[in-house]
């Protein structure tokens, strides 16, 4: 604190550690980039930057004004191994910085720029007493799923190896567009709660010889401050975090929370040697469907499916995903084939009861669902690939089959277990 102090009457010697730059400005400008560096090193910014990226999957980072990285997390590997490392991508990539520090230098609260190499950043710039210091950036995601042609050309165009090209890309976080307000929310908001940390230490800084006294209770007081802060950022990371294991239209979980969940719970149950099941549900004939009465239609039947898978699937050990497009998924922990078709067949005749009940749901027109149903006893060391697969043959089946049916593998029962959809129909099961 004491050399900072120094620097702020004019001493540049003391310390000689800081950009030329730096030096070279206003002994403001210098007190300001200071206490920010300052804060990025003892407020362990790369650690919560990290925590970020490992709830989003998007890098986070303090940059100054010559591009000198204060705090940050992880790069995406695309970037890092990649784009980084060719000098005609990495002009790209210097285009996109010099494009967001423009648009920051004009006034802007936060921009967001999509990159000649495919992928999205943030920034918001950081401005301590008036001083624009440094900004702060989040990027390297999609906003929608990336065209895999577009960027086999690139890896062809630059020479990269075209298959660890592309599993860098699958690293790559797609972030729905509903999403970007409260990441650009939560980007402006952080930025300004760095620059009043700042501040506030800022006007320590210019009290602390004549009010010595007065700056220790006033030290008490911003600690609590800061403590509440905390607890705020913490929970909008919560809430951010959420907001990424949750699909946008249907609010049941997405796919990346339904990867996440089946690992952990073919695990456990492989520990404890109980069987899981996994329903693949499918609307039938829903291109049909959108086409007749529009998406916004389309949209409001995948969310009323939604939320009666929901309502029968109801034990807290069970997840409803929607597994992309127009198909959903079922993990049904602790369950054998019998009760995975029994669930099943609940769903597909709550659909008909809905049917039957026009005026009393959004559904334009009867809507039917296949169903593919798969059981097996996870074990470690099997890759729970199987049980997808399985489901997805089963799903297939039942399409084939006709649809508006349940299709299980054969299993324990010891045949297909199917249903037809027919008034009077059972679940095909041996005795």
């Amino acid at each position: 604190m004491k050399g900072d102090i120094r620097i702020a009457r004019g001493e540049v010697d003391a310390l000689t550690d800081i950009p030329l730059y730096v030096q070279a400005a206003t002994p403001r400008f210098r007190t300001v980039y200071l206490l920010l560096r300052d804060l990025c090193r003892k407020g362990r910014l790369n650690n919560l930057f990290e925590d970020f990226f490992h709830m989003v999957g998007v890098p986070a980072a303090i940059v100054d004004l010559a591009g000198n990285v204060l705090a940050s997390s992880r790069w995406q590997r695309i970037c890092r191994d990649f784009h980084r490392e060719h000098a005609e991508s990495c002009r790209r990539c210097t285009e996109s910085d010099t494009q967001l520090a423009n648009q920051l230098e004009a006034g802007s609260d936060f921009t967001m720029y999509r990159c000649r190499n495919g992928l999205t950043d943030c920034a918001s710039p950081i401005i301590i007493e008036g001083e624009h210091v440094a900004n702060l950036f989040i990027g390297q995601f999609l906003l929608e799923e990336a065209d895999r042609d577009q960027f086999r050309q690139q890896a062809a165009g630059f020479g990269f190896d075209e298959r660890a090209y592309l599993e860098a890309l699958s690293e790559v976080p797609v972030v729905q567009q509903a999403l970007v307000p409260s990441i650009m929310g939560f980007l402006v908001g952080f930025a300004r709660l760095i620059t009043a940390l700042a501040v506030e230490q800022f006007n320590a800084l210019e009290a602390e010889q004549a009010h010595r006294r007065h700056l220790e209770e006033q030290v008490q007081q911003r600690t609590r401050e800061l403590k509440e802060r905390t607890v705020q950022l913490e929970n909008a990371r919560n809430d951010l975090a959420r907001q990424a294991r949750i699909d946008g239209l249907t609010l049941v979980a997405n796919r990346r929370a339904l990867d996440g969940f089946l690992e952990s719970e073919w695990r456990r149950l492989a520990r404890s040697r109980r069987p899981l099941s996994l329903l693949m549900i499918d609307v039938d004939h829903f291109k049909a469907y959108n086409d007749r009465h529009g998406h916004p239609a389309g949209d409001a039947c995948l969310v009323t499916i939604a939320r009666l898978i929901a309502e029968v699937v109801q034990r807290p050990t069970d997840l409803v995903a929607r597994y992309g497009g127009e198909e959903f998924a079922c993990v049904l922990s602790d369950t054998d084939q019998r009760g995975a078709l029994h669930i099943a067949e609940a769903i597909r005749q709550r659909l008909a009861e809905l049917n039957a009940q026009p005026m009393g749901s959004q559904l334009l027109d009867a809507v039917t669902v296949s169903i593919g149903v798969a059981t097996c006893t996870p074990a470690l060391g099997t890759p729970l690939a199987g049980l997808i697969e399985g489901a997805d043959r089963c799903l297939y089946r039942a399409k084939r089959s006709g649809r508006n049916r349940v299709c299980a593998d054969p299993g324990a029962l010891g045949t297909v277990a199917m249903t037809d959809g027919q008034p009077g129909s059972r679940v095909g099961l041996s005795s």
